[in-house]
């Protein structure tokens, strides 16, 4: 059995923008925020071209490991006494965009709705 293979067209997720060349000390705040918001939205438009398609529990490993590798903040249902105030929802917060569910699968899915709205506004998701 042969296996199907992806591959993205060229250009497809372009690189981050490239941090200001200036004095860090002498940056205007303005300028650091508009660039932390394009290089989030580079990102999100790079792994959503990746994942957009992809089956819910490929996209959960997905987000888990980028968020494991400190690009975003994955929290489970906080259901021990001794921890710390959570919800009863897992929640996803990765690039800027937030999604929440009862499952995994609910708050992967409710993440990339929500990823797919931010970046094509028009999108029906």
């Amino acid at each position: 059995m042969e296996q199907a293979t992806f591959t993205l067209p060229e250009c497809s997720a372009p690189p981050p923008p490239a941090a200001p060349a200036v004095d860090p000390d002498a940056m205007d705040p303005g300028a650091v925020d508009q660039w932390v918001a394009e290089t989030a939205r580079a990102y999100l438009t790079h792994f959503l071209t990746l994942h957009d398609l992809a089956p819910l529990d490929v996209l959960v490993g997905a987000i888990r490991s980028t968020c494991m590798r400190g690009l975003g903040v994955w929290m489970h249902p906080q259901t021990e006494p001794h921890q710390r105030p959570g919800t009863h929802l897992y929640e996803i917060s990765l690039f800027g965009v937030t999604g929440c569910g009862f499952s995994l699968n609910e708050a992967a899915s409710s993440w990339r709705i929500a990823a797919r709205r931010i970046t094509d506004p028009g999108v029906e998701a």
